[in-house]
């Protein structure tokens, strides 16, 4: 079993990439074209891995290994600031969905 200071960082990392957008340092952007309609999902890199862009090069890597194309944007740019107020005024699931919350239990 990991330690626990491993097992919190996995879990703040996850919440991270699951829920709505705040101010992340980069973000995956990624886009699905189907027959009828185009999809832009957009995701923060976890602020663990996002430190410094070879580290989130390589969560983009292992992102596009299993779970598709996606695209990398630095949001502490003019042009990568744009795309992140963009994301944030198009997120659905910022309205409908409450953010997650974490509990600790011991057993």
């Amino acid at each position: 079993m990991p330690p626990i200071y491993e097992q919190k960082i996995y879990v703040e990392a996850l919440r991270e990439v699951l829920d709505p957008l705040e101010s992340p340092r980069y973000i995956v952007v990624r886009k699905q074209r189907t027959l009828w309609w185009n999809r832009i999902d957009y995701h923060a890199v976890p602020a663990i891995l996002a430190q410094n862009k070879e580290m989130a090069e390589l969560f983009l890597a292992c992102w596009e290994k299993h779970l598709g194309k996606a695209e990398l944007v630095y949001t502490r740019t003019p042009e990568g600031r744009q795309v992140l107020l963009q994301a944030r005024a198009k997120a659905m699931s910022a309205q409908f969905v409450s953010k997650s919350e974490q509990i600790s239990v011991w057993k």
